[in-house]
């Protein structure tokens, strides 16, 4: 997941997804969302329909150093920051 000034984009491995997205209070708000729609192994497409859900249930974002949780009522995803951000 990528989040640029006001886009974010997301692969997972197959599709990619991406939109607007800003901040309300502790809540990622993102979309429109567009998304490719790639035929793909049955597992990535599971993941990328959750992730897609997830993105547009308004989930609530917790920071705790490297570590980004958005959680929805159904669904959880912790991301871990990879590499050295350039300003």
């Amino acid at each position: 997941m990528d989040f640029r000034r006001s886009d974010i984009s997301v692969s997972i491995g197959c599709n990619s997804i991406g939109g607007a997205w800003r901040v309300e209070g502790d809540r990622l708000v993102a979309g429109p969302l567009m998304q490719t729609e790639m035929a793909c192994d049955t597992a990535i497409m599971r993941q990328e329909d959750v992730l897609a859900a997830l993105l547009v249930a308004t989930p609530r974002m917790t920071l705790g150093g490297d570590r980004l949780t958005l959680q929805s009522s159904a669904h959880t995803v912790e991301l871990i920051r990879s590499g050295t951000l350039s300003r």
